[in-house]
């Protein structure tokens, strides 16, 4: 073989490594570009920055001003105004929805888009088919199947079973050392057990694997799968490649999730037997597995077997125990700097939980104050301030804008909650503001999604019920039980991403027992 043919494939071997390399520029920055300069035509705010889009400004914004989403809030005291907003996200295009009225033909246009699930592989794998994944037919059977769940005649019920909970959980703290307590740990204890019982019944405490209890694992299982996905490598990298579990990493967490799905589907199937011979159809309170148990009964074909049952259970847990505690973290927050808030809240502790075995959920609506001070807390800083981001699945309309197949769009929630457009003195917390009139009422009023802590539409939250009855509950037996304070006097709140929008530094109490004999 003569040097000239070396010279030829060394030649072909460089023309195609040229080639690969020209696809991977295109397909990374040109044609995202290009993308990003359609919507600019169209009069979007489009940040571009090949990769990684606007992520790097947005670390910047945590460490300047204390807060990812600052942007967003800072465009609520802006003249400028605009209805579209948006960055590139990998390969693709990310659009935020900064209208209320685009953001409600969004959501009515479900027929459009699907769930983007390509950064969320890892909540994909545990869900699989639960109501936060699923799509078409099999999202309407597991969202009529589960919604009788959260019937109001049933959330009453379990108001009782969720105040035993929460004291039970206060006496152990109670008995521990309350020096230094992460209140975040605490809460998603309280949260995870009451949507554990809710879902298997009375005994949901007594299961473990690894030696932990279930609701311990599932909750440090869902923390770290959070970490994971805010890793902005994987924005880089292929589902398909993050579910092989090359990646130790990758690995470990993909381990966890079959291990507990395993698990689950066994203890589900175990339980779905118990209760076939043990059901009684005149039961007051039932758990989720009773109500399954009976969907098959009228209908055993289409009824949902034991792993879809598994799916509606790790996404009721997510959602009922981790969104939950962060809304009550976020409010105890509130109310250690807001003091002028405090007199209020108390007055309506002491009235109505006075006798905690009795707290009913008539005695909840009527703590009015308790619920707009929830309101506030969603407002100023919910932990979900934006959807799943969706798909557009073909070239369509929005509003007056023209959407290109395969552009992300997300709705720019928390950006609305702190308009002046629609809110007096946004960036100051006033829960008065939904119980007085006001320009908030006003605002949502004339258009409810202004204000969606829960989103809108055919796919708003199942359990924002549930959530709000936990939440006030929790946190009014908390308050009338202790005081506390933070243990670092020069704590600064800085908001950012773990999964939710959250604190970016853990809130470390000291709890001190109120004598209420």
């Amino acid at each position: 073989m003569d040097i000239f043919h070396y010279i030829s494939l060394w030649n072909v071997s460089l023309f195609a490594v040229l080639l690969s390399l020209l696809s991977v520029i295109y397909s990374w920055v040109v044609k995202p570009y290009l993308m990003a300069q359609f919507y600019r035509k169209q009069g979007c705010i489009i940040e571009f920055f090949p990769v990684v889009g606007n992520l790097p400004s947005a670390l910047k914004d945590v460490k300047k001003h204390g807060d990812l989403l600052y942007q967003w809030k800072a465009l609520g005291k802006s003249e400028t105004k605009f209805k579209i907003g948006g960055t590139n996200k990998g390969r693709a295009i990310s659009l935020y929805l900064f209208d209320p009225a685009l953001i409600k033909e969004f959501i009515n246009k479900s027929e459009h888009y699907v769930k983007d699930t390509d950064f969320l592989v890892f909540y994909k794998e545990l869900f699989r088919d639960g109501v936060a994944f699923a799509e078409g037919k099999t999202w309407k059977r597991h969202r009529r199947f589960s919604s009788m769940a959260f019937h109001y005649d049933l959330l009453k019920l379990m108001v009782p079973e969720a105040v035993k909970i929460i004291q039970e959980r206060f006496d152990r703290l109670q008995a521990s050392d309350m020096s230094r307590v992460d209140i975040l740990v605490e809460l998603q204890t309280i949260t995870g057990e009451i949507v554990g019982r809710l879902f298997f019944g009375e005994d949901f405490s007594t299961i473990t694997l690894e030696g932990k209890p279930i609701v311990q694992y599932l909750a440090e299982l869902v923390v770290g799968i959070a970490q994971e996905i805010m890793n902005p490598i994987n924005l880089m990298l292929s589902p398909s490649f993050i579910k092989k579990g090359i990646l130790p990493r990758h690995k470990k967490i993909l381990r966890r999730i079959h291990k507990f799905r395993d698990f689950g589907e066994k203890v589900i199937s175990q339980r779905m037997k118990d209760i076939a011979v043990q059901y009684n159809k005149d039961a007051d309170r039932k758990s989720m597995l009773e109500l399954f148990h009976e969907q098959r009964l009228q209908s055993q074909e289409d009824a949902l077997k034991d792993n879809e049952i598994l799916d509606e259970f790790c996404t009721f847990f997510f959602a009922g125990m981790d969104t939950t505690a962060h809304l009550v973290e976020i409010a105890s927050y509130f109310y250690l700097t807001h003091p002028e808030c405090q007199e209020k809240l108390l007055t309506e502790v002491k009235v109505n939980f006075g006798d905690p075995p009795k707290i009913n959920i008539e005695m909840l609506n009527h703590m009015n104050y308790m619920t707009a001070f929830m309101k506030e807390s969603l407002r100023m800083s919910t932990p979900t301030p934006m959807l799943f981001d969706r798909t557009a699945t073909e070239d369509h309309t929005l509003g007056e804008f023209k959407i290109k197949k395969g552009t992300l769009l997300n709705c720019a929630f928390l950006a609305l909650n702190y308009d002046k457009k629609y809110h007096n003195e946004p960036m100051e917390f006033i829960p008065e503001r939904w119980i007085e009139p006001s320009k908030t009422q006003e605002s949502v009023s004339i258009n409810p999604y202004v204000y969606t802590p829960f989103s809108m539409g055919g796919r708003n939250c199942l359990g924002q019920h549930l959530a709000m009855i936990e939440a006030k509950l929790i946190f009014g037996l908390f308050i009338k039980r202790f005081n506390y304070e933070l243990v670092d006097k020069n704590y600064k709140l800085i908001m950012t991403f773990k999964g939710l929008y959250e604190p970016e530094q853990s809130l470390i109490y000291k709890i001190i027992p109120i004598n209420n004999s």
